[in-house]
């Protein structure tokens, strides 16, 4: 029998998923109206970022770390990061605003600053990762940010620039899935109409368990140096962050931005299903083989075909536990005495275990 290769769409997950638990039967729901076919999820991701944020040193911050400021209207935020050390979650300390400073870059002369925020006024304001923030009251080509606070030198700390409203605007466009079985995901950056070199952009990979890959920039892809271990979003999505840095215009514009994706693979296949006609009931058995052991769901809709038109009669869906492979079995009650010539649409098959969805 012909093989039904099944195409992975996007799964977006919004709660915390538990631990599926084994059913020794298969439940079987079926709608009260056969459901309307769902439009098709878009596979690409595009976004825009007018802001960036990188992680610098407390050696850096009292020696000074270029900005990038491109308009008036602006704000600087730095709060300290978080530090993992053998399982131990360490915090450097929050920044003084007074010993917060922001210098021209040709003079190194203190600038004026407007809208300055302490740690208590953050958190009044919803920020409780112990920031603060600062604007400057006149645009300068990237201004010194410096501290003269007594820091350590191997803190850490995020500066984050937002610039609503810039004319400068870094777009992505992404894949939402990646294969499994491929160690490249299209990534396409933009800025202002100008595509950056690879060596204008740092990328980072954000796994849902901390696992350490390197990725780089090859023409419009980011490339893995291995495969990733995690599969579906169960554990959640993976991110890629970039930070771009480009001359234009005669100054240093940076942007950053974050795109998740999830890491997805064909775990199960169809051949062709086999009907029978039983008074009001229509039984559809469906061998599938499985590519791992684990919960897995069908939904799909049985439709009558006659004088070249298509009805949706009902819609069922199926979940079962399959080691490798076996067979859905999906009984259709109808309100009436089935007849005629039937078939499936819409199938949609849902691996629960690893949370993915695939589609015909």
């Amino acid at each position: 029998m012909k093989t039904l290769l099944l195409s992975v769409i996007a799964v977006a997950v919004t709660v915390a998923v538990a631990s599926p638990k084994v059913l020794a039967e298969p439940t079987v729901f079926q709608w009260k109206n056969p459901q309307a076919e769902k439009p098709k999820k878009a596979d690409k991701l595009k976004k825009s970022s007018q802001e960036y944020w990188q992680t610098v040193s407390g050696k850096e911050l009292k020696e000074g770390v270029a900005l990038s400021i491109t308009q008036a209207e602006h704000l600087i935020r730095v709060a300290p990061k978080a530090q993992y050390q053998q399982g131990q979650v360490i915090k450097p300390r929050g920044l003084d605003m007074k010993q917060l400073k922001l210098l021209d870059k040709q003079t190194r002369k203190a600038m004026p600053t407007k809208m300055n925020a302490s740690q208590q006024q953050m958190r009044q304001a919803g920020f409780d990762d112990d920031s603060v923030a600062l604007r400057s009251e006149s645009v300068s080509s990237n201004p010194i940010l410096m501290t003269e606070q007594g820091l350590s030198d191997n803190e850490k700390y995020l500066i984050h620039v937002i610039e609503k409203g810039s004319r400068y605007s870094l777009t992505t466009e992404s894949d939402f899935d990646k294969s499994n079985r491929s160690r490249a995901l299209n990534f396409k950056l933009d800025m202002n109409g100008v595509k950056p070199d690879k060596k204008q952009v740092k990328l980072k990979l954000h796994g849902p368990d901390s696992e350490f890959v390197n990725v780089e920039l090859e023409g419009d892809q980011v490339v893995f140096d291995q495969p990733l271990r995690q599969l579906g979003a169960i554990n959640g999505f993976y991110e890629v962050e970039a930070l771009v840095s480009m001359e234009m215009n005669g100054q240093i514009i940076k942007r950053s931005v974050k795109v998740p994706f999830a890491n997805t693979m064909e775990t199960i296949q169809m051949t062709s299903e086999s009907y029978e006609v039983n008074g009001n009931q229509v039984t559809v058995t469906i061998p599938v083989s499985t590519e791992m052991p684990g919960r897995y769901a069908i939904k799909a809709t049985l439709a009558q075909v006659g004088k070249g038109k298509v009805k949706r009669i009902a819609t069922l869906e199926v979940a079962d536990e399959f080691k490798y492979g076996g067979e859905f079995v999906l009984p259709f009650k109808l309100n009436k005495k089935a007849k005629g010539k039937y078939t499936l649409v819409d199938i949609e098959f849902t691996d629960q275990t690893r949370m993915m969805k695939f589609a015909l």
